[in-house]
């Protein structure tokens, strides 16, 4: 909208009001044409409007703003020359979703139950969409109708079954999409509309219900000769059809009949039509519909009631609509509070509290507004009444108990059905029983894509592909398929969008994502959406509570919101989500990604750092340089100083790629509490960063000889990886100090040749990784790290001596490609071995390891269990592995495991999870019976050998052969010796 294009709200004054001279209007006295608003001296314009006039009892004024929309009073304005003040509402949308709607209500000075209401401007909102089409269209001519008491009666019966209905007095051409019209019928209808509706009804699915209004169906046909003169010549036979017609269809008289039985039977008839046609929309809902109908034991005397649970866009309202629907008609009173929360937010507790009342003692508002209601009556009222109460998405459990804390009397038989997206609302509620709304299956998913119009304009293969791109992203959400099905996005825009979970705008998903979250869980969900999707929860904690949030609080509260998931430790997020949190934060600043509070794609990041654009906002930034090359400024980072996270890593490497610091590095902001920077080009860090609030340091594959100069406090470290440093020469003494550090990886600085000496214990370390180091052994206060769990020695090949009181402590220890010779003298030193030797369950191992043709052992396991009265040395293992060892022993066999991964994923014959190589169990049942029909008989001519009996067989018949390519053995299941030349003849064996 242009800057100069106000409208009447920004003329409003500070207390609420308009001035008379702001304004320009013509009075009130309900023509159509009025003066527009004057925006300027020099220029007009002229705004969409239209105007309608209402009928309303001062008891029933509330039932007027009823129009489908929801509306925020933003002021009032006495008129010049009128009784009454005029109220200026606004669409509640306005600074969601940019939504300029707005309507004036006055008075009528000579009808006080007269309004005039007039529409500026129309819906732009997710209400317009979903306002285009009605369940109920009563169309009438305003001046035929003498009763208007029957209309508001019908309007009003038929709202309290959730039935939406929209009144067309103003009868030109076609009536609005509907489910069904009702039209009434009088002496002085106009014919030409009938025969255009009936036309419809033949192309369109729609049910028609005329209501002869003062006139009998055999009056209106036997008076029929009387219209034709409404009609040329040609369109008379067309009349006498629709005659015929009208004496077939299903009718209403209103005559003599009793008015409230009439519209009983109108309501009946029109639930059942819409119940019948929402089946179509209700796609893969209608099981849930059913179990949540047996849930509620509707013949049961007892009160019961039901939380219905679900993600944002499940479908929990519109299972709530059709159950209330299909039972409301069992109860005395039914009451329905859509979108509770919002209510609440736009209208009060107060407010929505007496309007609900209202409704459920079936007093006009005004009387539960001006009396002081006692439990005693309330008591009273509600136990003889049975009675259907749904409460729709309810954030708070306050809310509920605004509305039903004192309400815990109801008569029997009556239900009460609350909906929401926070199961923690359902606890102090005293749920009976709280119903999760699950996804639709990848069949209902494909069926509810297919309503949209993708399937016409692409490709039969592109369409497949693409549907199930999108059945992914939903994961099954209704709402989220329908926006993809209707999206006018162009079909290679949204396929891209989806795959690379790029910020998309979701009607409803995206108001709704972060609605009822505190600061602390929106900043978890914002920082989850844009970083650390499918990380483990752990790390992720340890960030975040770095960052001053509470983690784990916040994690609970965001799984309890239907936000986040937790599995396998590992955080993660439904992809729709994440585009919309990203969509959250992209709409900080749509066009300046420096105002952001988070970066992520990679173009944004290079423009905010080549245009020198970064600002105060900046929170965190994850930059893939796999993606972009460029040169950074030595004082790139001066503008962010509120910047807490920052990741700069390759997804892929990629040469002459990445971020280059010409000039150095001035400055880094002392707020950090990650910092990850692989291929970090500096010899050390900026000697102005003061890592004082820093969580995790992360320079893998960095240039660094030291990590800076002179000496930091890094009093809150937690996690050091310098993995692959090889200019590394030496750690800084002052590591000791470190009392919160817990990972220590140094795997890959080949140039380190020595281990501090500690000078006090370190509490927290629990992981220490030497391998690939030049370490030649290890200083006697390594017995100082008390917490030690797990100790890594791979390639370490000057290694020459462990300390004696090493194994003092408890922890597993790793080696691995070990010198043989220097190996042997290591192992002498093991005391603590020969106590394992002697144990019954153990393999006697020679003092010197078997003798192969290799100096190198490329894969030797021994994995013991000791017992606690073995010095309590529990746990202590050689070896352990995960997908990047599995994947270093099979490419070291000529495999190309990384790829060979892939497909077998993608054949469903592997999955892959924290990073560990898994297999379903009939699967891998099914391999080894492969395995072993390659000779049943004869254990020695299989090509893999694990079960310990058959390998204690070949080793003691000397039955192996060169078929033998692997042997896994379980020692505490054997006791045997074993020969020196046990392996000569498995030439070919690549695992022991």
């Amino acid at each position: 909208m242009a800057s100069n294009d106000y409208d009447a709200e920004s003329l409003a004054s500070a207390d609420g009001s308009l001035r008379s001279e702001d304004l320009v209007d013509g009075g009130g006295s309900g023509e159509s044409h009025r003066h527009d608003y004057i925006f300027n001296s020099k220029k007009r314009k002229t705004l969409p409007k239209w105007t309608k006039k209402a009928r309303s009892s001062e008891e029933g004024l509330e039932r007027l703003h009823d129009d489908g929309y929801s509306w925020r009073k933003y002021g009032q304005k006495d008129i010049l020359g009128a009784k009454f003040p005029r109220d200026y509402y606004r669409c509640i949308y306005r600074n969601t979703q940019n939504c300029w709607a707005t309507k004036q209500v006055q008075r009528s000075d000579d009808d006080p139950t007269v309004f005039e209401v007039t529409y500026i401007r129309t819906h732009s909102c997710s209400q317009a969409i979903a306002s285009n089409d009605y369940d109920v269209v009563i169309s009438y001519m305003r001046w035929d109708i003498s009763n208007d008491d029957f209309i508001s009666h019908l309007r009003a019966a038929l709202s309290r079954r959730q039935i939406s209905v929209h009144e067309d007095f103003n009868v030109v051409g076609a009536a609005p999409e509907c489910r069904v019209l009702i039209i009434f019928l009088t002496s002085t209808y106009v014919s030409s509309y009938l025969l255009n509706t009936l036309e419809q009804q033949r192309r369109k699915y729609r049910v028609v219900y005329p209501i002869f209004y003062g006139i009998s169906p055999s009056d209106l046909i036997s008076n029929g000769k009387v219209y034709d003169s409404y009609f040329h010549e040609e369109e008379r036979k067309k009349w006498q059809a629709a005659l015929e017609r009208l004496t077939q269809m299903p009718f209403y008289t209103l005559t003599d009949r009793s008015e409230s039985e009439l519209i009983d039977e109108i309501v009946r008839d029109a639930l059942k039509v819409v119940c019948s046609s929402d089946k179509e929309d209700m796609i893969g809902m209608d099981v849930q519909v059913e179990q949540i109908l047996s849930l509620l034991c509707i013949e049961s005397p007892d009160v019961r009631s039901i939380g219905i649970w679900g993600t944002v866009g499940i479908g929990k309202t519109a299972i709530a609509e059709e159950i209330f629907r299909r039972i409301s008609v069992q109860y005395e009173t039914c009451v329905f509070v859509k979108d509770l929360h919002e209510e609440v937010e736009v209208k009060g507790h107060d407010a929505v509290r007496e309007d609900f009342l209202s409704k459920l003692l079936e007093v006009e508002p005004d009387l539960v507004r001006m009396s002081d209601i006692k439990t005693s009556f309330l008591r009273s009222r509600l136990q003889r009444k049975r009675v259907l109460v749904i409460l729709d998405d309810v954030n708070d459990f306050r809310d509920v108990e605004t509305f039903l804390g004192k309400l815990t009397y109801f008569g029997p038989g009556s239900r009460v059905i609350t909906t929401s997206r926070n199961r923690h609302v359902f606890v102090p509620c005293k749920i009976d029983h709280v119903y999760e709304v699950r996804p639709l299956d990848i069949s209902k998913s494909l069926l509810l894509l297919d309503r949209g119009t993708f399937r016409s304009v692409l490709s039969p293969e592109f369409y497949r592909r693409l549907s199930l791109d999108l059945v992914k992203f939903s994961n099954g959400n209704p709402q989220v398929l329908q926006f993809c099905s209707r999206s006018t996005a162009a079909w290679d825009q949204l396929s891209e969008q989806v795959q690379k979970i790029l910020p998309i705008y979701i009607p409803g998903i995206f108001e709704r994502s972060c609605c009822g979250l505190d600061e602390n869980e929106r900043s978890i969900f914002l920082d989850i959406a844009c970083f650390f999707r499918r990380m483990d929860k752990d790390d992720v904690a340890m960030l975040l509570d770095g960052c001053g949030f509470s983690a784990h609080v916040g994690f609970r509260s965001l799984v309890d919101k239907s936000l986040l998931t937790i599995s396998h430790n590992m955080v993660d997020m439904l992809r729709f989500l994440q585009a919309t949190g990203r969509e959250i934060v992209r709409q900080e600043s749509p066009d300046r990604p420096g105002d952001r509070s988070r970066l992520w794609n990679s173009e944004d990041i290079m423009d905010v750092f080549k245009c020198h654009d970064g600002t105060s906002a900046i929170e965190g930034i994850f930059l893939d340089m796999s993606k972009v090359k460029f040169d950074a400024n030595p004082d790139g980072f001066e503008k962010m100083c509120n910047l807490r996270l920052l990741k700069i890593y390759f997804s892929e490497v990629v040469e002459n790629h990445g971020v280059s610091l010409p000039q150095g590095l001035e400055y880094l902001p002392s707020k950090l509490r990650l910092l990850h920077w692989e291929y970090y080009p500096l010899s050390s860090l900026p000697q102005s960063f003061d890592p004082k609030n820093l969580v995790e340091l992360n320079l893998q594959n960095s240039c660094a000889k030291k990590l800076w100069k002179g000496k930091k406090n890094l009093v809150l470290l937690e996690k050091l990886d310098l993995e692959n440093s090889r200019h590394l020469v030496n750690l800084p003494i002052s590591i000791c100090k470190l009392k919160h550090l817990e990972t220590l990886n140094l795997s890959g600085c080949s140039s380190l040749e020595r281990f501090p000496d500690l000078s006090r214990k370190m509490k927290c370390l629990k992981s220490l990784d030497l391998s690939r180091t030049a370490i030649k052994e290890l200083p006697s206060s390594i017995s100082y790290l008390t917490a030690l769990e797990e100790l890594r020695f791979v390639e370490c090949k000057n290694l020459v001596r462990l300390p004696d009181n090493a194994w003092s402590l408890r922890f597993k220890v790793e080696f691995r490609k070990i010198d043989a010779e220097k190996f042997s003298k290591l192992w002498n030193r093991f005391g603590w071995l020969k106590k394992v030797r002697r144990t019954p369950c153990s393999l006697a191992v020679p003092p010197v390891p078997v003798k192969t043709k290799r100096t190198d052992f490329h894969f030797l396991s021994y994995c013991y269990t000791c017992n606690k009265s073995l010095d309590h040395k529990q746990d202590i293992y050689l070896y352990r592995m995960d997908k990047d060892n599995v994947a270093m022993l099979l490419d070291g066999c000529s495999f190309s495991a990384h790829v060979g991964f892939r497909s077998l994923v993608d054949k469903s014959l592997l999955t892959i999870s924290l990073n560990m190589v898994d297999m379903l169990r009939f699967l891998q049942a099914m391999g080894r019976e492969i395995v072993r029909q390659e000779s049943p008989d004869r254990p020695g001519d299989r090509s893999r050998l694990w079960n310990s009996e058959d390998i204690m067989a070949v080793f003691k018949g000397d039955t192996g052969t060169s078929a033998i390519e692997g042997i896994f053995l379980d020692l505490p299941k054997v006791n045997f010796d074993a020969n020196p030349n046990v392996f000569e003849k498995m030439c070919h064996y690549k695992k022991t």
